[in-house]
């Protein structure tokens, strides 16, 4: 689906009686509609989120502040080093082989933090020099709270890849329950009146007018909590949607059967 299409798509979306003509529209068209409506929502909610983090220091320094005395002791053993981070190189490692610093820029041992930072020695024609702090320094996170949030903000930003797509299947199996939950009741309740629609065109309304979920609950999740809102709003205007589609199709059948009978009239 192209991008003007889909900007198409999306303004008509809001208009119920667009969706006689939206509901004709091939279903693959209709799904491809909704996975990049949830894919762009998605980016503005992960974008929303990263700016909503951007307060994330001054919540950790509240809640710092409730603690009087915060010393952590651990008593940890690893079978094999892990690599918390590629770039710039961060490896924690408590097998108790390691002595020394590497490759790495920072790397945490048993006993000791050792951290690389930048400090030319023309002399030496190095570049770096390692600083080694012993770890029990860092057990005090009321002192270290500076470095608690770095390492905290280096740990997000690797994170965010993994977080993106996980909460975008989250999302995608999220709203497809609820749409096809919407669908099968929609078509139950329309098989028990005169006003009949196809399956297709039940799932390609609440397809398209899904819209009146995702949007508002993508776009304002970060800031306040909506419950069930945008859940009633979608049901609302699905509700709306599914009476004009199927009245303007009873509408026509009326049509037609009048003229029937009007046929049949002019020959008694």
């Amino acid at each position: 689906m192209k991008s003007r299409e889909f900007v198409l798509i999306l303004l008509r979306s809001f208009n119920p009686d667009n969706y006689k003509s939206l509901k004709k529209l091939p279903s693959k068209r209709a799904f491809d509609y909704f996975f990049i409506l949830l894919l762009f929502s998605s980016l503005v909610f992960g974008l929303l989120w990263l700016i909503k983090l951007s307060s994330i220091s001054g919540e950790i320094d509240e809640k710092f502040s409730q603690f009087n005395k915060f010393n952590i002791s651990l008593d940890v053993k690893m079978k094999a080093p892990v690599i918390l981070s590629k770039f710039p190189l961060v490896v924690l490692d408590l097998t108790g082989n390691r002595t020394g610093i590497g490759k790495e820029y920072i790397l945490i041992t048993e006993d000791f933090v050792f951290r690389k930072r930048i400090s030319p020695d023309i002399g030496k024609f190095t570049i770096f020099k390692t600083d080694k702090q012993d770890i029990d320094n860092y057990a005090d996170l009321l002192a270290n709270k500076d470095l608690f949030k770095t390492l905290t903000g280096v740990l997000i930003i690797i994170l965010l890849p993994t977080l993106f797509f996980a909460a975008y299947f989250y999302f995608i199996i999220k709203y497809l329950i609820i749409i096809f939950m919407v669908s099968f009741l929609a078509y139950a309740f329309t098989r028990l009146t005169r006003k009949k629609l196809k399956k297709r065109e039940i799932l390609k309304t609440a397809l398209f007018s899904s819209t009146f979920m995702i949007v508002p609950e993508m776009v304002l999740k970060n800031f306040i909590n909506m419950y069930f809102l945008p859940l009633v709003i979608y049901l609302i205007f699905f509700i709306v949607c599914i009476y004009m589609s199927s009245e303007k199709s009873f509408e026509v059948k009326s049509r037609h059967k009048k003229k029937e009978h009007d046929i049949f009239d002019r020959f008694r």
